[in-house]
């Protein structure tokens, strides 16, 4: 009886404790997130009406302040309620504009919980996330000031705090604000502070490279050794970054999957992961539909579809990252992708310190590999594990070996088969050390007018610390040169030589970054492909990262600059021609800085511009702005005589 009688009373006091656990009125979080919500049952009942949600998402101040840039009558909105997580997606739209807002209304508090707008509604990366680029720690004050501070006081003119370096120094460092921008989803303001920097180091890279002198070297404040050993402990840092805290973003993971397709039989092109209609083998989330699908090959992948749009050799420098760590789909950490970030963003440093050491010794070396090591975008692209550390690697490497046409055709190609940017480069680095116009009687010619008019012929040396023997590359001098008659048909081959050198390297090195076509079963098909997915797209695609596509938005008093980038475009274009001829004579330091000023004109009319860019120019300019400076010397015109046609030969 006494057992009967205390289950009586616990029976009896279950409906008082379930009353006492039950919320009457909804918990929040400390961030104001919804964590219980009263039972009712009509849970499935909104509170707020269709027009109510729309009211308290106009009102937003955000979403008024850009909707108000259109004409009211053009507005179209959609609003769905969800049961599952009590609130409203409001969709706003206007004419040619599409989708100008979206966002959500909590149904229990009328609160706006998300607003995207302009940018934001179509680009997920527009909406203000630190860490979706460069991991969790790159980005941090601590982390980023420090790389800063470092980059800084390890190059700057200490001594001469207002001078050109120090300010060139600045301004490389100064994209940091705009990406502060771009971190929190200010996209036009970010956009816009992206230009002044990069017209500074176009103008600064193309006056070196026709002056042919940098503006001043800076006395030495850290020894060889200091920079050296702060380049081995920031390399070591770097890696440490990456494995521990990076992020693989979409364009390594395309990398991973044009691996695993050609290792599978399959060029890139137009095997990319897909979605359509096919079955999903990921639970659904917030946004809808998982993306990962069963593909045709029966893996379970994420679908990427724009992955293929990646010259090939692109695709070839993940395969020893794929082979090592391999890919399995669904699940996978991208350990590949982080593997092939290390290596070529290695690879660049250990090619500058090359660099460096040839054409201007020791303190030169030590001074671009540290440049690299500290310089915080190129941890950006490391961390962000992109392929755009690779291209600057090839034109890196490239460079060191200048004086071999061979190698600088291959490299070029191999450059600009991984991002087509790299394309520009070939009449300069083609026509290195000398243009086609170049012919020895013009040039004795020029010397003797010169003369004349009482004018001197200023040509530039090479570094001190270059360990270049290739003659035709000096300045003339007295007694420089010798005569040889009769010579014409020799001197005038002479020239033509190392181009052609050239053009069969960057074609065979073309041939051989395209063989991957041959996998298909109709190359002429697969090229076809090719162009579509990559070129073709490029050309049309539209991006909210940059200044040239605003007319997208079709909103009052954002202005539509696609006839001013056409223009210049033109100018970019006819300016990779026109560094073909001029400076007719070129040293390493006018071929790196038309190298910067062409990927940096190339950069500042593409409709995509992104952080992640920057790496592709960044050690050339290093190179232009911080090697040693030379003074200029001049050489007397040697006098014309009335004697037989002869040509001048430059002395061997």
């Amino acid at each position: 009886m006494r057992a009967a009688a205390a289950a009586l009373c616990m029976l009896a006091l279950v409906p008082a404790a379930a009353a006492a656990t039950t919320p009457s009125t909804p918990a929040y979080d400390q961030q104001g997130r919804p964590i219980q919500v009263p039972f009712t049952l009509n849970a499935e009942k909104p509170l707020l009406t269709k027009p109510r949600a729309l009211s308290i998402f106009l009102s937003e101040p955000k979403v008024a302040s850009w909707i108000q840039r259109y004409p009211r009558k053009s507005l179209v909105h959609e609003e769905t309620f969800s049961s599952t997580y009590r609130d409203w997606t409001v969709m706003v739209w206007s004419g040619k504009a599409g989708e100008i807002a979206q966002g959500r209304v909590d149904d229990l508090t009328g609160a706006v919980t998300l607003a995207w707008t302009g940018p934001q509604v179509a680009w997920a990366m527009a909406r203000g996330d630190r860490t979706a680029f460069g991991g969790r720690r790159l980005t941090s004050y601590p982390v980023w000031l420090g790389f800063c501070l470092v980059f800084l006081l390890g190059l700057a003119d200490l001594r001469r705090p207002l001078s050109l370096r120090n300010l060139d120094l600045l301004v490389l460092l100064s994209f940091s604000v705009s990406l502060w921008f771009f971190d929190r989803g200010h996209i036009f303001a970010s956009d816009s502070l992206a230009y002044p920097p990069l017209a500074y180091l176009l103008a600064r890279s193309v006056w070196i490279g026709l002056r042919g002198r940098a503006s001043g070297s800076a006395r030495p404040v850290w020894p060889v050794w200091a920079l050296a050993a702060v380049t081995v402990f920031a390399a070591g840092f770097r890696i440490g970054l990456n494995v521990r805290t990076s992020n693989v973003i979409d364009v390594g993971y395309s990398g991973v999957i044009g691996a695993q397709r050609i290792v599978s039989g399959q060029a890139p092109y137009g095997h990319m992961p897909v979605q359509d209609d096919l079955k999903t083998c990921a639970a659904a989330g917030r946004e809808g539909p998982s993306s990962y699908r069963i593909q045709t090959n029966g893996r379970c992948e994420a679908a990427d579809e724009r992955g293929d749009t990646y010259g090939p050799v692109s695709y070839y420098a993940y395969l020893p990252g794929y082979g090592a760590y391999g890919w399995k789909g669904i699940g996978d950490h991208l350990n590949a992708a982080r593997f092939t970030s290390i290596l070529f963003d290695l690879l660049c440093l250990a090619g500058l310190a090359l660099v460096g050491l040839r054409f201007g010794g020791v303190r030169l070396g030590a001074t671009l590999a540290f440049a690299w090591a500290a310089y915080p975008f190129t941890q950006y692209v490391s961390n962000s594990n992109t392929n755009d550390a690779i291209m600057p690697a090839f034109l890196i490497w490239g460079f060191w070996l200048l004086t071999s046409p061979f190698a600088r055709g291959a490299f070029v190609a191999l450059a600009g088969w991984t991002k087509f940017a790299a394309l520009l480069l070939v009449p300069l680095w083609a026509t290195y050390p000398e243009s086609p116009l170049q012919n020895e009687r013009f040039a004795n010619g020029v010397r003797w007018a010169s003369a004349r008019l009482g004018r001197r012929e200023r040509s530039y040396p090479e570094y001190t610390g270059a360990t270049e023997d290739d003659a035709s590359r000096r300045p003339a001098q007295p007694g420089g040169s010798r005569l040889r008659s009769e010579g014409g048909s020799e001197t005038a081959r002479r020239p033509l030589r190392p181009k052609l050198v050239f053009a069969g390297a960057f074609v065979a090195a073309t041939l051989l970054s395209f063989w991957v076509l041959l996998l298909e079963p109709d190359p002429l098909h697969a090229a076809r492909v090719f162009f579509d997915r990559t070129i073709s797209w490029q050309i049309t695609r539209h991006s909210a990262f940059s200044i040239w596509d605003w007319g997208q938005y079709h909103a009052k008093g954002i202005p539509d600059l696609k006839v001013v980038q056409h223009v210049l475009q033109v100018l970019v274009f006819a300016g990779a021609v026109a560094v073909a001829f001029v400076p007719r004579r070129k040293s390493p330091l006018q071929l790196a800085a038309l190298t910067a000023a062409l990927l940096i004109g190339f950069e500042l009319v593409v409709t995509h511009w992104f952080y992640l860019y920057l790496p592709w120019f960044f050690p050339f300019v290093a190179f232009a702005v911080l090697a040693p400076s030379a003074e200029p010397v001049t050489a007397e015109a040697p006098e014309l005589r009335e004697r037989e046609t002869r040509e001048l030969v430059p002395a061997r």
